[in-house]
């Protein structure tokens, strides 16, 4: 598998659009509302790949530390998403943009993928760690616009599935970034 493939894939799995499904079962999020929030995810994402260098130089965190604690925060994300499928974020809503929150933020910008920008960027290449947050977000976005109806447990079991290969590939990279220190 490429690098590109093998990021995209950790990004499609932190950011689960299977579990941004999920959380919003009960309501869809209109398209235009859709696009909103991936606009602004992107927009996130992108600030952080371009900041990245700067970001771990202000907190004086090497880049190879920063692997190991993406891979951690991966793991975590991981982890919950296979204990509870996003049920914590589910009465979360705005009827007035709903794009921006929930949708935004905390389902798209979360903390799992926002630690693999910022240590994809500043150890691989800040195009391809944009370009693997922008597919994330995009289908996940969309996953946010579809109404599931009676297919939820659909969703609910591949947002835990998606949880359970994110800890393995995290495990990978928390290696990877042990061996690189």
């Amino acid at each position: 598998m490429s690098d590109f493939l093998r990021i995209a894939l950790i990004f499609v799995l932190a950011v689960n659009p299977a579990l941004v499904a999920n959380v919003l079962r009960d309501r869809v999020v209109p398209l235009g509302q859709a696009g909103l929030g991936a606009a602004i995810a992107v927009a996130v994402y992108l600030l952080l790949a371009v900041g990245a260098d700067g970001i771990l130089e202000v907190l004086a965190i090497e880049p190879e530390t920063a692997q190991v604690a993406a891979g951690t925060l991966l793991a975590v994300g991981g982890g919950l998403a296979i204990a509870s499928a996003g049920r914590e974020f589910r009465d979360l809503w705005s009827d007035t943009w709903p794009g921006a929150f929930p949708l935004a933020a905390p389902l798209l910008v979360c903390p799992p993928g926002v630690v693999a920008a910022i240590s994809f960027s500043a150890n691989e290449s800040i195009g391809m760690s944009l370009g693997a947050a922008a597919i994330a977000v995009v289908v996940s976005a969309a996953a946010g616009a579809v109404a599931l109806g009676r297919y939820w447990i659909a969703a609910d079991a591949l947002a835990r599935i998606s949880g359970g290969v994110l800890v393995l590939l995290a495990a990978g990279i928390i290696v990877d970034g042990v061996k690189s220190v």
